[in-house]
């Protein structure tokens, strides 16, 4: 099995289908044909927590392993204002990263001082055609896979990442591994935003970077956006890149557009 360095920070994503023509490369859906972006406004991201809010918070992170005890601590942090280090910093910046084996991969956890988290994933054909295909793994969910001697295809795949308990993207993917020959980025769809407290987000991207692996790259979508968060902390640049190649499919989290 391949062993890979630490994919930068990612959070949860998630998209609706949609199926149209496939994109070459660099292609680009326009705002006008953004679709599924939700937002549930609450006022100031940090004056307004609701209990819904707490147990939609606490009941992400507890998904996700945090304890009860970090996961109030965490709450409290907002009560005073104060935002999660998750939420402010990327990878390089976690206190510990764990990378835990799934049917298909790694799935990825990078924790912070304060405890807060953010997840990722990895894709490996070795790890496909020597185990029973599974349709889940935190970073890349869902749709419709098939496999065989030498190849995967992924379809309608959904390509995420998440910061639990504070906002969510993501976007749906085609894509397929091939041994002996370069893998590829086939199509990718419409995708969702979602703020769980509130805020706003704008200038949405979605595009094919690099459909087709190279020698020295691998092949890229990434979906781009500016999330506001309010509470005087201005707006972050957040993007998840669905990264195909070596054999391999990724979903990584960016600070950068």
């Amino acid at each position: 099995m391949k062993k890979y360095s630490k994919i930068p920070f990612l959070v949860t994503l998630l998209a609706i289908p949609v199926f149209s023509t496939l994109p070459t490369n660099d292609s680009v859906v326009s705002a006008s044909e953004i679709s599924d972006i939700s937002l549930e406004e609450s006022g100031s991201f940090f004056d307004n927590l609701t209990p819904a809010n707490v147990q939609n918070i606490k009941s992400e992170l507890k998904e996700n392993g945090v304890t009860e005890e970090v996961s109030q601590s965490l709450i409290d942090k907002l009560n005073n204002g104060v935002a999660f280090d998750s939420m402010l910093y990327g990878e390089e910046d976690a206190v510990t990263v764990d990378t835990i084996p799934t049917m298909t991969g790694y799935k990825i956890t990078y924790t912070f001082t304060d405890g807060s988290i953010t997840t990722s994933s990895t894709e490996e054909l070795e790890s496909v055609l020597n185990n029973t295909m599974s349709t889940f793994a935190t970073g890349i969910k869902g749709g419709s896979t098939s496999s065989g001697t030498g190849y995967f295809n992924g379809s309608n795949r959904e390509v995420y990442y998440t910061n639990p308990g504070v906002w969510s993207i993501s976007f749906k993917a085609n894509y397929s591994l091939t041994q002996g020959s370069y893998d590829k980025i086939t199509w990718v769809g419409k995708h969702n935003i979602t703020m769980i407290i509130a805020g706003t987000m704008n200038d949405v991207s979605l595009r094919i970077i690099r459909g087709t692996e190279t020698f020295n790259q691998k092949a890229e979508a990434r979906l781009s956006t500016y999330l506001t968060l309010g509470g005087g902390y201005g707006t972050m640049t957040r993007s998840v890149s669905l990264i195909v190649g070596g054999d391999a499919a990724s979903a990584r989290g960016n600070t950068y557009y």
